[in-house]
């Protein structure tokens, strides 16, 4: 749980796609994906409707890559209030 995080994506199942897309209220997209580059994580910032953070899933992706991330973006975000 990230404070001010919002998940983008349609909550629809069959809208689903392998591409993750969040907000976080008050910290920049192009910040946080920059943090994340800086730790290894490679994301793409948005910027059309919001400034937000694409991440893109795949099968191979595994369970301890997604709680580092996690836990990257709410260090980033402790650290960005």
């Amino acid at each position: 749980a990230v404070p001010g995080l919002v998940i983008e994506n349609p909550q629809d199942p069959e809208m689903c796609t392998g591409v993750v897309t969040f907000r976080v209220d008050g910290v920049e997209g192009p910040h946080i994906s920059d943090e994340l580059r800086a730790r290894k994580m490679i994301t793409r910032p948005t910027g059309l409707k919001f400034s937000g953070v694409r991440v893109s899933i795949s099968f191979f992706t595994t369970e301890a890559e997604l709680d580092a991330l996690v836990g990257a973006v709410g260090e980033i975000v402790a650290a960005s209030r």
